[in-house]
């Protein structure tokens, strides 16, 4: 699938809105913003987990933005000055 170009990457800003992608599907580059701001919500604020530098999330529940099971997403965020200021995925299915 992935040489059909099933796939996507792309940047999204602090609180998961797309900010570019690049892909060959652009249904995922939507629908990529879903967990990263289900992320957020959950793990954030969260002292057992929170979000930090180099940390890297991954998801392929099909009611969290992975549309069926197969699709599988990389979330990692960025940082600048140990401020969030960008996610960045990569989604195949």
């Amino acid at each position: 699938m992935l040489h059909s170009g099933d796939l996507v990457v792309g940047i999204y800003d602090p609180s998961g809105n797309m900010v570019a992608a690049s892909c060959g599907v652009y249904l995922h580059a939507v629908t990529a913003q879903l967990p990263v701001k289900l992320v957020r919500s959950h793990f954030e604020n969260e002292p057992t987990v929170g979000i930090h530098e180099g940390d890297i999330f991954y998801c392929n529940d099909a009611l969290y933005g992975g549309i069926h099971n197969p699709v599988q997403i990389a979330i990692m965020a960025i940082f600048h000055e140990e401020k969030l200021i960008a996610w960045r995925c990569a989604t195949v299915h």
